[in-house]
C-alpha cells in the first residue's frame, strides 16, 4: 500500500478494519472519522442493506491539525458519485473544511431470466437476484421484489437487464372503451348502471365513465370492470 501521504483513502463500510490505522501524520480520531463519514452518507441513501465504498480525497493534507474532526453534509447525498463532506474541528473558529469524496453503492437488484414482452404481468419465477455496483446501473432500479411481482410491463424487458420503476405499471382492471358496471351505494340501497370507460384504470384509480344517456361521471375502480361512485 502507498504511504498515507498520497492523500487518498478508501473505506469499504462493510469492512471493520480501518485503512487509516497506523498511518503517518494521521489526524486525531483518524480511525473513527471515515466510519462517521460512511454512516453519515449511508443514512441518506435509503436502503440499509446496501454496502458503501467511500473514497476520501486529500484527507491528510486538509485535516492535519484538526482536533476531533466532525463531518457533516452541506448537501444531501442521494446517489453514487462525487459528493462534498464538510468538517468542523474542535476549538477552531475558522470556517469548516471541505473534503471531496467518491461514493459507490453495492447491493442486490432483480433481472429477468428471459425476455419478457410488453403487457405481461411479472411473476417471481421470471426473475433472478443479482448483486453488484449499483452506481453502474440506472438510478431507478428496483431492489424490493414486492414492488415488481404482480406489476405489468409497459415496455419489453431484455434478459439480464435490471428492472426499473419506469418499466412497470399497476395491472389495469378497467380498459378504455370497456363496458363496465357502475355502482353507487347508500344506507339500505345500491344503484347499478352500465357505462363505458373513457380511461384505463388500476385498483383504486379514478376513471371517467360515460353512462347510458350521455352523462360522464368519475368513479373509482374496485374490481375487474367494476367502479364505484361515492354519494
Amino acid at each position: 500500500m502507498r504511504p498515507f501521504s498520497a492523500a487518498i483513502a478508501t473505506l469499504c463500510f462493510a469492512v471493520s478494519t480501518s485503512l487509516f490505522a497506523g498511518a503517518p501524520d494521521a489526524p486525531d480520531a483518524s480511525d473513527l472519522f471515515p466510519h462517521q463519514v460512511s454512516e453519515l452518507i449511508g443514512s441518506g441513501l435509503g436502503n440499509p442493506k446496501n454496502r458503501l465504498q467511500i473514497t476520501i480525497f486529500e484527507y491528510v493534507s486538509k485535516l492535519t491539525g484538526c482536533v476531533s474532526p466532525e463531518p457533516f453534509l452541506p448537501y444531501k447525498v442521494s446517489t453514487s458519485g462525487r459528493a462534498t463532506v464538510g468538517v468542523k474541528c474542535q476549538g477552531r473558529e475558522q470556517k469548516p473544511l471541505y473534503l471531496t469524496v467518491n461514493v459507490k453503492v453495492f447491493g442486490r437488484y432483480w433481472v429477468p431470466n428471459a425476455d419478457i414482452a410488453r403487457g405481461q404481468v411479472i411473476e417471481k419465477a421470471m426473475l433472478s437476484e443479482k448483486d453488484g455496483d449499483l452506481s453502474k446501473l440506472p438510478r431507478n432500479i428496483i431492489q424490493d421484489p414486492e414492488k415488481i411481482i404482480g406489476k405489468q410491463l409497459n415496455r419489453a424487458l431484455k434478459a439480464g437487464k435490471p428492472v426499473q420503476e419506469s418499466s412497470l405499471q399497476a395491472v389495469y382492471l378497467v380498459k378504455r372503451n370497456a363496458i363496465v358496471d357502475v355502482q353507487a351505494a347508500g344506507t339500505g340501497f345500491m344503484i347499478k348502471r352500465d357505462g363505458k370507460a373513457l380511461d384505463d384504470g388500476a385498483l383504486g384509480d379514478p376513471v371517467r365513465v360515460k353512462l347510458q344517456g350521455g352523462n360522464t361521471v368519475k368513479a373509482t375502480v374496485t374490481a375487474q370492470n367494476v367502479l364505484n361512485i361515492d354519494i
